[in-house]
């Protein structure tokens, strides 16, 4: 039984890296409408001045700004964008890759290896990117689940 358990760990932590290779090749392959890809656009114009992480009334800004240039969209208001910053089993069509979260975790990992305690007093910022961990993988099991992009 002792002997299983390194076959075992090994197992689960290769499932747990494919699955989220699948989960990095789902979000680049899914299809943005024209909405979608002008408010990327948009937040790409209004993000190269910022360092800061996304918030809600810059995504705002983005749609109102995309809206001059199709008058057809229709700007969600603060509260269905926070509704959707915060749905545990919807992925936002704007979030394109998880390389923020890998990155966070892979530095995570450096501070413990070297003994710095420093990372894990940061419970907040451990809590937030559990979650939205959490929430992109529903999303993506969601998705294969029923099949959509």
């Amino acid at each position: 039984m002792r002997r299983r358990i390194p076959e075992v760990l090994a197992l689960l932590r290769s499932s747990a890296r494919l699955m989220l290779e699948m989960e990095e090749l789902w979000l680049a392959t899914r299809r943005a409408s024209e909405t979608e890809t002008l408010v990327l656009e948009e937040l790409a114009r209004i993000r190269s001045g910022m360092c800061r992480r996304l918030r809600v009334s810059d995504l705002r800004a983005a749609y109102l700004r995309a809206k001059v240039q199709a008058p057809s969209i229709q700007v969600p208001s603060r509260l269905r964008l926070l509704w959707e910053h915060v749905a545990l089993f919807r992925v936002s069509q704007l979030c394109d890759s998880r390389r923020d979260l890998a990155k966070f975790w892979i530095r995570m990992r450096w501070l413990l290896r070297h003994g710095r305690i420093e990372g894990l007093l940061r419970l907040d910022q451990i809590a937030l990117n559990a979650y939205r961990e959490l929430r992109l993988a529903s999303g993506f099991l969601m998705a294969l689940v029923t099949q959509t992009n």
